[in-house]
């Protein structure tokens, strides 16, 4: 995605291997959405107003809508 920006979580500096793995955006999407699944509360009312599926989509959105936001603070 253009918003990974090429910035990668775990580099890998080995020469043997171009793969560079999860990217820093990822990487802060699973922070943020481990947040989110722990907060009961809330988890219990998107439970009541959504179905499973529109629960984790919001769930994901808003997870990389946080990373978003830590990236553009990472560069101030």
């Amino acid at each position: 995605m253009s918003k990974d920006k090429g910035i990668f979580a775990f580099p890998n500096t080995s020469d043997y291997t171009s793969k560079n793995g999860m990217t820093l955006r990822d990487y802060f999407a699973a922070k943020a959405m481990q947040i989110q699944m722990a907060n009961v509360e809330e988890m219990n009312y998107w439970a009541e107003e959504y179905s499973v599926d529109e629960m984790w989509e919001l769930c994901a959105c808003n997870a990389y809508k946080m990373a978003d936001a830590m990236l553009k603070a990472r560069e101030k």
